[in-house]
């Protein structure tokens, strides 16, 4: 009986000195401690020429009055983006609320009914300039050898090279659903977000000057957000 007494004082000792488990807190207990704001990010869109380019969120479409705004999520998959010191309007609200839930094991996010932590950019042309390199004499930028009416014989036509000026113009997106964001780098101090709106570009390929088509465009975005 002495002996069992021993074994089992041992093992009350063993038990009261090992280090207590560490617990790792999912994705949802994480994301809903602290506040996260926007860091960084990028949109990538369409350039008129029809090829992709990409251009600075914080910077170039996030206006500065919202640059310090913050998203809190509660318990009940409930939240709110508050406005930070500085505000758009004297009359904006405290907060704007939204839902939110985890889905695909929980890799991807929707952030929806009145989600407003989201800008776009859209963008527009300006009236055509001709692109030359000299000036005195004047000389245009391209000559085309083209086949004349009589078999054998060619003709010049110059085309007169032009840039188009592309004007973005950041603007809300209020009031908008966005389903499926892949949410990735993933931690108790910040993550990165990356979803798309579609959107339209200015296609001003094959048009001889005329007015631009508007086409159809993805806006993709990659925002990365940050807890304090």
């Amino acid at each position: 009986m002495r002996y069992v007494f021993m074994v089992l004082s041992a093992i009350v000792v063993f038990a009261a000195c090992s280090p207590a488990p560490t617990i790792t807190p999912g994705k949802e207990d994480m994301l809903r401690t602290g506040k996260w704001k926007i860091a960084s990010g990028e949109v990538k869109l369409r350039l008129p020429s029809g090829l992709d380019t990409t251009i600075d969120y914080v910077s170039f479409v996030l206006p500065a009055c919202n640059q310090d705004d913050y998203i809190v999520f509660d318990s009940q998959y409930h939240a709110a983006i508050f406005s930070g010191a500085t505000t758009c309007n004297p009359g904006d609200p405290v907060s704007i609320p939204f839902k939110w839930r985890f889905k695909n094991n929980q890799n991807s996010i929707d952030l929806y009914d009145g989600f407003n932590m989201m800008f776009g950019v859209t963008d527009t042309i300006q009236p055509v300039k001709f692109d030359t390199l000299e000036q005195s004499p004047l000389k245009l930028d391209t000559v085309l050898g083209v086949f004349d009416t009589l078999t054998g014989y060619t003709r010049s036509l110059i085309v007169l090279d032009s840039i188009w000026d592309a004007i973005y113009t950041p603007f809300t997106s209020n009031s908008i659903n966005i389903y499926n964001a892949a949410i990735t780098d993933f931690s108790q101090s910040s993550f990165t977000l990356s979803y798309q709106l579609i959107s339209q570009y200015p296609d001003t390929t094959n048009h001889n000057g005329n007015t631009p088509i508007y086409r159809p465009d993805t806006l993709r975005y990659k925002i990365r957000y940050t807890n304090f």
